[in-house]
C-alpha cells in the first residue's frame, strides 16, 4: 500500500466525500475487510455496503487484496489503495475558482519542527471561530486536514 495518494479527479473527489465511505475507508485501513464484516461493524446493510465498495473501486481508492472461498461463493478483502488519501491541491484550487460553495485552498510550507505548533493554533483558531459564532448565523461545515507531502 503506498503512503499517501492524491485525488486528482472531481469524480475521485465526489466518490470519497459520502460520510460512510470514509467511514468505510478509515476501517478497512486499519486492516482488510470483507462487505460482510463491515457490513456488521457499521450495522449498515450489506448490499448498501456493497454498493459504496463498488463506488470506491471504481474510481481506484480500493482495491481487493485478498479472496476466499467460503461455500459456494468468493469473499474479498478490501484495502485502501494508501494510507493517506488527499485531494490534490491543484484540484481543490481549480474547484475554488469553479463552483461557489467551495470556500478556499491554499498551500503552505515550513519548517517540519513547526507542524505540530501549527496544527494546535490551527485548532484553536477554529475553535475561537466556532464560539464566535452566532446562533442566528447560517452555518458551513469545513473539513480541514494538514498532510505532510514529501
Amino acid at each position: 500500500m503506498k503512503e499517501i495518494y492524491m485525488i486528482d479527479s472531481l469524480e475521485q473527489l465526489k466518490s470519497i466525500s459520502d460520510p460512510l465511505r470514509v467511514k468505510i475507508i478509515h476501517l478497512i485501513g486499519i486492516k482488510p475487510l470483507t462487505s460482510q464484516m463491515l457490513s456488521d461493524e457499521l450495522e449498515v446493510p450489506r448490499s448498501k455496503i456493497h454498493y459504496h465498495l463498488k463506488e470506491l473501486e471504481k474510481n481506484g481508492l480500493i482495491e481487493v487484496v485478498k479472496t476466499e472461498q467460503v461455500r459456494n461463493f468468493i469473499q474479498m478483502f478490501y484495502q485502501p489503495i494508501a494510507q493517506s488519501i488527499i485531494a490534490s491541491p491543484d484540484l481543490l484550487l481549480k474547484q475554488n475558482e469553479s463552483n461557489n460553495n467551495f470556500i478556499k485552498a491554499f498551500n503552505v510550507q515550513f519548517g517540519e519542527s513547526l507542524a505540530e505548533e501549527f496544527y494546535e493554533s490551527l485548532k484553536q483558531l477554529c475553535k475561537n471561530f466556532e464560539e464566535k459564532s452566532s446562533q442566528n448565523d447560517s452555518k458551513i461545515q469545513m473539513h480541514i486536514s494538514l498532510t505532510k507531502v514529501d
